[in-house]
């Protein structure tokens, strides 16, 4: 990981972005969710 962000390239700056927003969804579902078991 570079200390910059701005000096990733567009893929991985991407990629961040992607993950941060399936974070962000699959924690919402699991709240509503919760553990199936």
């Amino acid at each position: 990981q570079q200390a910059d962000p701005s000096q990733q390239s567009a893929r991985a700056q991407r990629d961040q972005q992607l993950g941060e927003h399936i974070q962000r969804v699959w924690d919402e579902h699991f709240q509503v969710y919760g553990v199936i078991k």
